[in-house]
């Protein structure tokens, strides 16, 4: 009877072992588990709002940009030399190899006050200014025009001058102001010819603004523009209103000051014109003493008459180099002043 109840006790023991055995396998398999992943997490407190809200930042206050006032130049004394080129206010030419341009500077500087030359600002007497047109083809000419006249003479260099650096380099040290000559068709073209390279009324808008750069190109270091070359004056293309404005505002826009050869002349009535100043009187080389100092006299009483006057000199002849030269000596005694182009140009 004991050994049948022992017999009947076994599996229940043996089923409360393995009943035990299975919850201390579980107890361990959550003690490995929480040990690897760790406690566990308290919920982030969610955050209190603010009791007063931010205001919204200020807006920048406005400030105006700062003008950029033009680089003033002071005007070199009567007589000094001329400037130099200065690279600053030059730029390649497009079209042109190894040629440049005249240009405003990034300080504002204008080729047109860089390279005038010198004046007296507070001069009261009746002021008179001479351009020699056609300075350099003619060396021999042109050295001798240098040598006589007075450095308040200014310059025209055509774009052909054979002279070069050397003679320009020599005239600004003299302090003659220098002016570049644009060729444009003349009244009795074809019969006068201002070359291959000129302004022609029935030439493409492209041509035309092509052989402009050329003639822009060809020197640098000066301080304004005219249209005499060889006595032509091109007065048929200046007469196109429209065709004329263009060049005077590329000139504008390089800095420039403009000299009309036809007497009295005018510009177009438009905005974006360069400072302008047309001759009073063409002062030709004839081959008689008297009649030149009849001519350079009318510019006298010009000056007289309206305060300043204007001639121009037709080229360096001999005969005119000498009575200019003559003139010249004894006009400050008469109670006149001569001064540089730019003088009578420039506001």
């Amino acid at each position: 009877m004991a050994a049948r109840d022992g017999a009947s006790k076994r599996p229940v023991l043996r089923a409360l072992g393995l009943f035990w055995g299975g919850v201390l396998a579980v107890a361990l398999a959550l003690g490995v588990t929480l040990q690897i992943l760790g406690p566990p997490q308290k919920p982030a407190k969610p955050a209190e709002p603010a009791a007063h809200p931010a205001p919204p930042p200020a807006p920048a206050p406005h400030v105006e940009p700062a003008r950029v006032e033009p680089t003033r130049i002071e005007p070199p004394r009567p007589g000094a030399p001329v400037a130099a080129a200065d690279p600053a206010l030059l730029e390649p030419a497009p079209s042109y190899e190894g040629r440049f341009l005249p240009r405003i500077g990034a300080d504002h500087r204008m080729p047109m006050r860089a390279y005038a030359a010198g004046q007296d600002p507070g001069e009261t007497r009746p002021r008179i200014a001479v351009l020699m047109a056609d300075f350099g083809p003619n060396e021999r000419d042109s050295e001798e025009a240098l040598r006589a006249l007075p450095p308040a003479v200014s310059f025209a260099v055509p774009p052909n001058s054979r002279a070069g650096e050397r003679l320009m380099a020599a005239a600004r040290a003299r302090g003659h102001e220098l002016l570049a000559v644009i060729p444009m068709e003349p009244s009795d073209f074809p019969a006068a010819n201002p070359g291959e390279k000129a302004l022609l009324t029935g030439a493409s808008p492209g041509q035309n603004a092509l052989n402009l750069e050329w003639a822009l190109s060809r020197f640098t270091g000066y301080a304004g523009v005219t249209a005499v070359l060889n006595r032509m004056h091109g007065e048929r293309y200046a007469n196109m209103s429209e065709l004329y404005a263009a060049v005077l505002e590329e000139v504008a826009h390089r800095g420039l000051f403009y000299i009309d050869p036809r007497p009295r002349g005018a510009a177009p009535r438009k905005a974006g014109m360069p400072p302008y100043r047309a001759i009073d009187l063409v002062i030709d080389a004839v081959p008689v003493r008297a009649e030149l100092d009849q001519q350079l006299a009318q510019l006298e009483r010009i000056a007289r008459s309206d305060g300043a006057a204007f001639g121009l000199l037709e080229g360096p002849a001999p005969l005119l180099v000498d009575r200019v030269s003559a003139w010249a000596t004894g006009l400050a005694a008469r109670g006149y002043a001569l001064v540089p182009v730019s003088a009578l140009t420039l506001p």
